[in-house]
This record gives structure tokens, C-alpha cells and sequence, in this order.
């Protein structure tokens, strides 16, 4: 009886994930499949059930949880009261690591490790598909899918009539989701597949470039440093057949985008640090650190809209979690990184999950990451991906 229980349950937590997963991959918002709520109750059994079941995930998954439960202290001390309308932007604390472990101990057996990699080979295809078409834009019909996905005609506008100006937002509502998304597949195909498939890390690199997000890209430069210096160190740099098309292919790409690009020119010049936009983050750090008014320790509550609540667009994760939940809530929010980490030092998997949750956290500067509904569904399905091809591991106690 229990165990078919558990079946259903099970079923479910996996539907609701794909829902989770095909919404924020490829349909865009205005389309998106609303019916997902209802099936929450499945995921988070299923995730109640790995916390008593997988002891090398509960601490990174707990961790989680603790943001939630801080954001409600927060909400209730600081507020007086918990403001219904705003438990949503908490509720993705929850929600994440119910879509990260939907299969990390399935009551049935899943797919093989092949298959999942194909099924991730069409989502990158079909996504890269979709972005060669809004930068080919035939007959109009890339400006047209672009607006579908991120409907911010004026911007489409310039970004498709000023020569150096455009950035790919693929199929995401801005150019910065879509980089973090793509250096995803990057770090996915370098550290699960690269023996065989360098010709879709290097597919990955070309939309990445003309994404031009340069915070990400600077992150994923920094990534990319730190990892071939800790193999250089500890003499395990094999220089294949693949890898050397990928680094060459790369540096040619890099060099034809940036001769084009102003955008990832200011990185050359500097300009990229003294830019407007790296400026209204500062400003709005400064603005914390100055407002006598904010509790600097546990925050200002939950904020849903920063231009109506506070007056200005915050754009920065780390920000945004110091001025909703203070000191505390930004000590709680690097627990989770700290989490990733004892995860892949407890499983000694591939470096994946290490690599990718810095990349998340460089990218965390001046973007959304888990506060961002879209992204935060990225970055889960990407490590419910890694943690399938680590599952034994994870399950060994």
C-alpha cells in the first residue's frame, strides 16, 4: 500500500517538474502552463522524503528551506504580519529544491544516463534553433519570436536597428538569463560530454558571445581560469583533439564578436565598470548601507515591486537579499553555495555543480538568480540534471 503510495506521489512530483521545466525553457510567459501549482503538494512530499532519505543533500536542501523560514521571521518581526501576497517571492526557496531532487530516489526506474543526455541535446538544439533564427531573422520572423519570448518592442528595436547593440535574449526575457542558461550547457558538455561533443560547446560559446552578458561572461572567463590552473597544478592537462577545435573555434569567436560588439568592448576599455547600470546597483548597496531607517541586520521584509515599494530597480541578487533580509538573510543565502560545495566534496563527483554555483554566484552581482522565477527554474533543472548522473553516489550512504 505504501509503496504505491508512494508511486503516485512520485508520478506527480515528476509531472510537476516537467511543467516547471518545459514553462520555463520553451513556452513563452504569456502562454505559460498555470496548472503547475496544483500539483506542488506532490514535489514537496517527494522532497520531505529524500530529506529522511539522502543525508549527503540534506544540509544544501535544508538550507533552502531556512531562507523561507527566515523570510517569514522577517515578514512577522520586522512587518508585524505575514503579507499574504508577498509569500510567493519566498515560496521559491521552497520550490527549488523540490524541483532539484525529482530524481534523486525514484520509485521507479528512470530513463537511462544516454537518454537524458539526448533529451538534453534537443533542449539545447531546439533553444539554439530558435536564437540563430531571432539572429538571422528571416522574413521578420526573428524580431517576432524574440518579442514573443521577451515583449520589450522598444529594446527589440534598438538592439535589431543599431549595428553592435544587439544582445540574444533567446527564450528568456533578458539577455543575462539567457547567458547564464547557455553557460550552463557550456560547463554541462565540458564536464559531462567533452570527449565527444565539442562541436555543441562550441555552438553554446557562439550564442553565449552574442548574448553579451558581461558579468556572466567575465565569470565564466574566471571559471574557466581557475579550473585549468588547478589541473595545470595538478598535472592533469591532456590537450585532445576536441578540446583543441573548442579552444580555437572559441578565441575566433570571441575576436569577431568583440570586434563588433560596444557592449563587451567596455570590458576592454573599462567603461563596463563605470557604467550606468553597475553604478545603480552601488548606489543602491550605498543606499542600504546609509538608510538609518533599514534594519540592517534582518532586512526590510519582502519586496515584490522595488520601483513601487523603494523607488528604484535593484538588478542585483546580493542587493536585493541584503535590503529584504538583511545581514542574516545574505549569510543564509551563501549557505547555500557552502552547500553545493560539501555536496561535491562528500560524492567526489565531476566538478559540474562547483563550477556552476560560482558561475551563479559571480552572476548574482548584477542579476537575478534564485529570486528570479524563470532562472531559479534553470539552475534547477540543471542540478536535478547533475545530481541524476551523480545519483548513485548521492543515494550511497
Amino acid at each position: 500500500m505504501f509503496e504505491k503510495i508512494r508511486n503516485y506521489i512520485y508520478i506527480g512530483a515528476v509531472v510537476y517538474a516537467l511543467v516547471c521545466f518545459l514553462d520555463a525553457l520553451f513556452i513563452p510567459l504569456k502562454y505559460s502552463l498555470d496548472f503547475d501549482n496544483y500539483l506542488f503538494p506532490f514535489g514537496f512530499l517527494h522532497l520531505i522524503f529524500v530529506l529522511f532519505k539522502v543525508k549527503r543533500l540534506r544540509f544544501f536542501l535544508l538550507f533552502f528551506i531556512l531562507i523561507f523560514l527566515w523570510g517569514i521571521f522577517v515578514e512577522l518581526i520586522y512587518k508585524g504580519n505575514m503579507r499574504i501576497a508577498y509569500l510567493y517571492q519566498l515560496f521559491y526557496f521552497i520550490k527549488w529544491p523540490v524541483l532539484m531532487v525529482v530524481f534523486i530516489k525514484p520509485s521507479f526506474k528512470l530513463p537511462s544516463k544516454d537518454t537524458i543526455h539526448r533529451i538534453v541535446d534537443s533542449i539545447f538544439l531546439i533553444s539554439a534553433l530558435l536564437s540563430v533564427i531571432m539572429i538571422i531573422n528571416p522574413f521578420n520572423l526573428g524580431y517576432e519570436i524574440q518579442n514573443l519570448y521577451a515583449p520589450k518592442e522598444y529594446i527589440n528595436f534598438i538592439y535589431y536597428n543599431k549595428p553592435g547593440t544587439y544582445r540574444l535574449a533567446g527564450v528568456f526575457l533578458n539577455s543575462n538569463d539567457n547567458a547564464l542558461f547557455l553557460g550552463a550547457f557550456i560547463l554541462y558538455y565540458l564536464f559531462h560530454r567533452s570527449k565527444k561533443y565539442w562541436y555543441f560547446i562550441t555552438l553554446a560559446i557562439l550564442l553565449f558571445f552574442i548574448a553579451q552578458s558581461r558579468t556572466v561572461l567575465l565569470g565564466l572567463m574566471l571559471i574557466t581560469i581557475i579550473y585549468f590552473v588547478h589541473r595545470i597544478i595538478k598535472n592533469k592537462i591532456v590537450l585532445s583533439k576536441g578540446f583543441k577545435k573548442i579552444l580555437a573555434f572559441s578565441l575566433f569567436i570571441g575576436i569577431i564578436v568583440m570586434s563588433i560588439s560596444k557592449n563587451l568592448q567596455s570590458i576592454l576599455t573599462g567603461k563596463a565598470f563605470q557604467s550606468n547600470s553597475i553604478m545603480i546597483r552601488y548606489n543602491n548597496f550605498k543606499n542600504f548601507v546609509s538608510d538609518k531607517e533599514v534594519n540592517k541586520l534582518i532586512g526590510s521584509g519582502v519586496i515584490n515591486n522595488p520601483l513601487k515599494n523603494i523607488g528604484v530597480y535593484i538588478d542585483s541578487e546580493i542587493v536585493s537579499i541584503l535590503i529584504q533580509f538583511g545581514i542574516f538573510g545574505l549569510f543564509f543565502w551563501l549557505l547555500l553555495f557552502i552547500g553545493a560545495f560539501s555536496v561535491f566534496i562528500s560524492t567526489k563527483s565531476n566538478k559540474f555543480l562547483l563550477m556552476y554555483f560560482l558561475l551563479i554566484f559571480i552572476s548574482s552581482l548584477t542579476n537575478y538568480t534564485f529570486l528570479g522565477g524563470q532562472s531559479g527554474v534553470v539552475i534547477s533543472f540543471f542540478v536535478s540534471l547533475h545530481f541524476y548522473l551523480n545519483r548513485e553516489k548521492l543515494e550511497s550512504q
